[in-house]
């Protein structure tokens, strides 16, 4: 989220983000925020496990807000693009399965055309044979990627309340951050969904220091959370 709000800000587009569970948001908290500030673009990001909470929540968003234009990204719909759209009809206007980052500025200019999009898909997005586009490959990298990751701003974390988030120390506050050095797994493992596709980007040596020292002096972490997927493989090997 953060990545995504710093890449929408560097391009002149306002956004927030709200953690419900770190930020105390209730549903009526959420749909008041809503009313007060009205958005264009509603945007969800869920695991499996998660995913039908954040589409119960986007369903009454669309109730109550027709216009607004609710989408989701994540672990599950990066696996299951068109079958979460089956799912919950009349509720996503879209997904938005890999990198948000790559097609977030055209997302914003097509909001009136979304299935234009590539990258995104909706309920018009084509199949073959009734087999989803996504799975026709081996779900190799059929989604938008970026093309280098240096070229993503740093995340926006002056956009949340830190204070809000625990770190290692039991019984204090010590800020933990995560970062990711790079995106993509070339392995096989039938058991992943390899959120970033199997074709592996790494950031310049420059970038991840940089970041890091941010980090500490900007914004007082301690620790750093590596939330690469394969963080040890070489690069010999991508």
């Amino acid at each position: 989220m953060g990545y995504l709000l710093a890449v929408a800000h560097a391009n002149d587009i306002s956004g927030h983000a709200i953690n419900m569970v770190v930020d105390g948001y209730s549903i009526n908290d959420l749909l008041n925020y809503i009313k007060k500030h009205k958005p264009l673009v509603v945007g969800f990001t869920a695991f499996s496990i998660q995913v039908k909470t954040a589409a119960y929540m986007a369903g009454l968003i669309k109730e109550q807000f027709p216009s607004i234009v609710t989408c989701i990204g994540g672990s599950h719909v990066t696996a299951l693009p068109t079958e979460t759209l089956r799912e919950f009809p009349n509720v996503f206007d879209c997904v938005i399965p890999g990198e948000g980052e790559a097609i977030l500025l055209k997302l914003f200019d097509n909001l009136n055309s979304l299935s234009n999009v590539p990258g995104v898909f909706t309920p018009d997005t084509p199949v073959d044979n009734g087999i989803p586009w996504h799975n026709r490959h081996n779900q190799t990298d059929l989604f938008a990627r970026l093309a280098n990751l240096d070229d993503i701003p740093f995340p926006r974390w002056e956009s949340f309340n830190l204070e809000n988030y625990e770190g290692d120390k039991p019984g204090g506050h010590r800020l933990k951050l995560p970062m990711s050095t790079s995106r993509g797994c070339m392995y096989t493992c039938n058991f992943c969904s390899r959120n970033f596709g199997r074709r592996r980007l790494y950031r310049s040596e420059d970038s991840v220091i940089d970041e890091m020292s941010r980090n500490h002096t900007d914004f007082g972490a301690d620790y750093i959370d590596s939330l690469d997927e394969t963080f040890v493989a070489s690069k010999k090997f991508s």
